[in-house]
């Protein structure tokens, strides 16, 4: 089943269907990407506040604003300015989370069917975004069938994908070619050296201690969050170098809730939060 899951996410490839559709869609406009990165940045907005939302929940109003400012200020965030497909999966996935999270089962599914087109890994979170609707389902309120929304819905959204990228092959000059991007899947654990795998060490050592955050705060906070947490931290192990997938922590948003949680106190807060800043300045720098 795992090995028939990665030969479908490595067909689609990344960054995805929906990149490739949105390019079709945009390409008679003067500047079809600059459009493109206007959306992103309007869904990153919508991320924002879908980060607000989730922390606030379970949590103090200031531990919630405290999230929002790490997870904006957060240096992987230099990952939507390299590929603009970043920008829709992590704001779309922060969207469909928290809309999960409050019972909002339609729209958090159709938050959940855009993401997985941008990035179809985003699969890996259907446990998280199942277990909070069917928690988050109020007899009376919601429909009855609400509750099984995010349960069934996202595996039959991730064949939709395929099946989509199957009828729109050959059409309008898109070749199934163009939507299957270079293996990104970890094959080996060789070791090459420490020059080679430096800045894949320094990922790890940030999946590590964002599951360790979860732990620490695991009696504290709802179970959801770890189902959240876990593939997040888990994701970029498994691409090569691990570099590429890092931008799934930011779909972590308990991991800034955490940290809103561990930086209550000014003192701590500031330092926290101007170094996440410096260190998005000096990436953004060095890339561009």
């Amino acid at each position: 089943m795992l090995q028939l899951l990665k030969g479908a996410l490595d067909w689609i490839g990344t960054p995805g269907v929906a990149m490739t559709a949105s390019g079709m869609f945009f390409r008679h406009l003067w500047s079809p990407w600059g459009m493109i990165w206007l959306l992103g940045e309007l869904v990153l907005l919508a991320g924002a506040v879908s980060v607000y939302h989730f922390a606030r929940r379970d949590s103090i109003p200031q531990v919630a604003e405290h999230a929002t400012w790490l997870w904006l200020a957060c240096p992987l965030m230099v990952w939507t300015a390299l590929d603009a497909s970043w920008s829709f999966t992590v704001g779309l996935g922060a969207l469909s989370l928290a809309l999960a999270g409050q019972g909002r089962h339609r729209t958090a599914l159709v938050a959940c069917m855009f993401a997985l087109g941008f990035k179809p890994e985003f699969l890996f979170l259907w446990p998280a975004l199942a277990f909070l609707g069917w928690k988050s389902y109020m007899s009376g309120r919601h429909p009855e069938y609400s509750r099984f929304l995010l349960v069934l819905g996202p595996p039959a959204l991730f064949t939709g994908w395929i099946v989509f990228a199957i009828a729109m092959a050959g059409r309008l000059g898109v070749s199934l070619r163009d939507l299957r991007a270079e293996p990104i899947w970890r094959l080996t654990w060789s070791w090459q050296g420490w020059a080679i795998h430096r800045a894949e060490l320094w990922v790890a050592l940030l999946c590590v201690l964002v599951l360790a955050l979860a732990i620490r705060y695991t009696r504290q906070t709802p179970r959801a969050w770890m189902l959240i947490v876990a593939p997040c931290a888990i994701l970029p192990l498994l691409h090569e170098p691990a570099s590429l997938g890092s931008a799934w922590l930011l779909v972590a948003l308990p991991a800034f809730a955490y940290l809103g949680r561990a930086t209550e106190n000014p003192v701590i807060e500031r330092p926290v939060l101007a170094g996440s800043l410096g260190m998005l300045l000096i990436l953004a720098t060095t890339f561009f």
